[in-house]
């Protein structure tokens, strides 16, 4: 690295201030969503705290995006761009999967307590039981065209430009 460190902390501001804002709109929305305890109803509440707690991101990855690529130094970036820009995307990569990874922790969750007996703690099938959701969250998106589809809403040409990476 040639620059100052603190350019590998640009950006994060205003990720780690949305988090907690981010955690309680999903946990509302799966709430809200929850139809019923069938996997059915735990998908539907997944699904719709991910597109909750979108509605709150888009904005906040894009004052992220353009912090790092120097466009902007806070939030004032969102009234420069419409606050929509990259909301498709990243719908796509948090509505379904959250219902995905709502309904594969509960699978794992009970399939885990059913087959380890009164031998196991519960904080061993919840920590598995996530690792797992987690997984199949991330496979059934693809994360890595999603986020690039994002990405690119959210000016991935010039923050290619300022890592000096060829663009393809």
């Amino acid at each position: 690295w040639t620059s100052s460190p603190s350019k590998f902390w640009r950006g994060t501001v205003p990720m780690i201030g949305a988090l907690p804002l981010q955690s309680g709109m999903l946990m509302a929305g799966y709430g809200l969503g929850k139809s019923s305890d069938s996997l059915w109803g735990v998908f539907i509440g997944g699904c719709t705290g991910g597109v909750i707690q979108s509605l709150l991101m888009s904005p906040v990855e894009l004052v992220k995006v353009q912090q790092q690529v120097h466009l902007a130094r806070g939030p004032i970036a969102v009234k420069r761009a419409p606050w929509s820009k990259g909301l498709g995307a990243t719908l796509l990569r948090d509505g379904i999967p959250h219902g995905i990874w709502f309904v594969s922790y509960e699978l794992c969750k009970d399939t885990l307590s059913e087959n380890m007996g009164e031998n196991h703690q519960d904080y061993t099938i919840s920590l598995l039981s996530g690792a797992f959701a987690a997984t199949a969250a991330w496979v059934s998106h693809m994360a890595y065209s999603n986020e690039l589809i994002r990405a690119s809403n959210c000016n991935l040409t010039f923050f290619l430009r300022a890592l000096d990476i060829p663009q393809i």
